[in-house]
């Protein structure tokens, strides 16, 4: 069974992303821009897509006021990777994913790291909008080339009607 490594570098103009290497399968984490999993690597092959306009410019959603108005001048920032959606979107605030939620920095904190076990999450910033956060929790070590992501809401939040899964962006491959 293969070692799991972790490093830092750079992914699609993202600095500092976080490499997971197992086997064949390599996870590049950018909690930067909504706590994703940017990339997917199996055999050296890339099968997420990564919206290359928006490639390694993360956008800082401190500097927008008030974003359930705001947001609208930023439009709908489909950044790729696999991300954690809530739903309904009917129930969206002018057609948008929750600015903070989707778009926001996420703090990356690695819980375990051993040659057989890597357990990291990325926790969102309180969402101004929903006031709910988000921790999605990325585990690898079970069986070699296998990984789950844990999703957890929590916050002093008035929607009930709020739900989750997990989007993921795959290359279309020829």
């Amino acid at each position: 069974m293969s070692k799991i490594n972790l490093k830092k570098a750079n992914y699609a103009g993202w600095q500092d992303a976080h490499w997971i290497e197992y086997g064949s399968l390599t996870l590049i984490l950018v909690p930067q821009v909504g706590g994703r999993i940017m990339g997917l690597r199996w055999q050296d092959r890339d099968l997420y897509w990564v919206n290359q306009n928006l490639a390694g410019k993360p956008l800082n959603v401190n500097q927008i006021p008030n974003p359930s108005v705001n947001k609208v001048s930023k439009g709908f920032l489909l950044w790729g990777g696999d991300k954690t959606w809530l739903a309904p979107q009917n129930r969206w605030n002018k057609e948008l994913p929750f600015l903070d939620l989707d778009s926001g920095s996420y703090e990356l904190a690695i819980l375990e790291h051993s040659a057989s076990q890597m357990a990291i999450a990325m926790t969102s910033p309180v969402c101004r909008e929903t006031g709910v956060q988000i921790t999605r929790t990325v585990e690898i070590g079970v069986a070699e080339n296998v990984w789950t992501v844990t999703h957890k809401i929590k916050g002093n939040y008035q929607a009930s009607w709020l739900g989750f899964f997990n989007l993921t962006h795959c290359c279309r491959l020829a």
